[in-house]
């Protein structure tokens, strides 16, 4: 809704000295005459004006604009074209199309719907990957090939070996194929 300062200014503009209205005897008001071309495209323009700067005002101030609320070590962002996630971090993904939505805070990249630290998913180099839930004894060279393996049902997070991969028995710095484990 214009403010009252808006409709005054639009009133004078109307108004153009006084020449717009005129009172005949007995009536109680004034009748206004018709606008010349000039005095309507001034008053479209007063008009389109007033539009815009409510429609600015509308949008509100974005320092309290209301922010949809993101999950951890996440921020809403108006746009976003490029990102890394933690499975592939030295290669940028990119849209066409910038989305608006909550994405990883700079310093964190994209694990399913999660973010991580990205130095924690840069630990996890070659056939290693950065897991929240892995398992918690994980295939190694000396057990790969057992079926039923007995282990605790709880979530360790960090490196993990990709599909296919195992860790050699004495470190879990690389992952390697089971061919590889040492005879």
């Amino acid at each position: 809704m214009p403010t009252a300062k808006v409709w005054e200014y639009i009133i004078q503009i109307s108004l153009i000295s006084g020449n717009n209205t005129e009172k005949r005897p007995g009536q109680k008001y004034r009748t206004v005459r018709s606008l010349t071309d000039l005095e309507m495209w001034k008053l479209s323009i007063i008009l389109l004006i007033s539009v815009s700067l409510l429609h600015m005002a509308d949008a509100g101030d974005p320092d309290t604009a209301t922010v949809p609320s993101c999950g951890p070590n996440k921020v809403h962002s108006p746009c976003r074209l490029c990102w890394s996630t933690c499975d592939n971090p030295q290669k940028k993904l990119c849209n066409r199309i910038c989305r608006a939505g909550c994405y990883c805070e700079s310093g964190f990249l994209e694990l399913g719907d999660l973010c991580i630290k990205k130095e924690d998913c840069l630990e996890c180099t070659g056939n290693r990957t950065y897991t929240q839930c892995g398992p918690a004894c994980a295939d190694t060279c000396s057990n790969w090939f057992v079926e039923d393996k007995i282990c605790m049902a709880m979530c360790r997070p960090g490196c993990t070996c990709k599909p296919g991969y195992v860790f050699p028995d004495d470190k879990r710095d690389r992952c390697i194929l089971p061919k590889d484990c040492p005879k």
